[in-house]
Protein backbone atom coordinates (compact mmCIF):
# COMPACT_ATOMS: atom_id res chain seq x y z
CA UNK A 1 0.00 0.00 0.00
CA UNK A 2 2.87 2.39 0.76
CA UNK A 3 4.19 1.92 -2.78
CA UNK A 4 0.74 2.70 -4.16
CA UNK A 5 0.47 5.90 -2.12
CA UNK A 6 3.92 7.02 -3.22
CA UNK A 7 3.15 6.17 -6.83
CA UNK A 8 -0.07 8.16 -6.74
CA UNK A 9 1.76 11.11 -5.14
CA UNK A 10 4.25 11.01 -8.00
CA UNK A 11 1.55 11.04 -10.68
CA UNK A 12 1.40 14.20 -12.74
CA UNK A 13 -1.66 15.96 -14.05
CA UNK A 14 -0.44 15.19 -17.59
CA UNK A 15 -1.18 11.48 -17.10
CA UNK A 16 -3.96 10.50 -19.49
CA UNK A 17 -7.27 9.19 -18.23
CA UNK A 18 -6.68 5.93 -20.09
CA UNK A 19 -3.38 5.45 -18.27
CA UNK A 20 -5.06 6.06 -14.94
CA UNK A 21 -7.88 3.65 -15.82
CA UNK A 22 -5.33 1.02 -16.81
CA UNK A 23 -3.44 1.49 -13.56
CA UNK A 24 -6.66 1.27 -11.55
CA UNK A 25 -7.65 -1.93 -13.38
CA UNK A 26 -4.22 -3.39 -12.62
CA UNK A 27 -4.52 -2.42 -8.95
CA UNK A 28 -8.03 -3.87 -8.76
CA UNK A 29 -6.81 -7.12 -10.30
CA UNK A 30 -3.92 -7.23 -7.82
CA UNK A 31 -6.34 -6.67 -4.93
CA UNK A 32 -8.65 -9.40 -6.23
CA UNK A 33 -5.74 -11.82 -6.53
CA UNK A 34 -4.63 -10.97 -3.00
CA UNK A 35 -8.17 -11.45 -1.76
CA UNK A 36 -8.38 -14.83 -3.47
CA UNK A 37 -5.06 -15.88 -1.94
CA UNK A 38 -6.24 -14.82 1.51
CA UNK A 39 -9.49 -16.74 1.05
CA UNK A 40 -7.49 -19.83 0.05
CA UNK A 41 -5.27 -19.48 3.11
CA UNK A 42 -8.34 -19.04 5.31
CA UNK A 43 -9.88 -22.21 3.90
CA UNK A 44 -6.60 -24.07 4.31
CA UNK A 45 -6.36 -22.97 7.95
CA UNK A 46 -9.95 -24.01 8.59
CA UNK A 47 -9.14 -27.44 7.19
CA UNK A 48 -5.99 -27.73 9.31
CA UNK A 49 -7.85 -26.72 12.46
CA UNK A 50 -10.67 -29.11 11.59
CA UNK A 51 -8.08 -31.91 11.34
CA UNK A 52 -7.27 -31.19 14.99
CA UNK A 53 -10.93 -31.02 16.01
CA UNK A 54 -10.99 -27.24 16.31
CA UNK A 55 -13.84 -25.32 14.71
CA UNK A 56 -13.27 -21.73 13.67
Amino acid sequence: MANLKQHLKNRTVEGSLDEVRGELRTLLNDLNQSSNKLQSLKNELKTKFKDYGISI
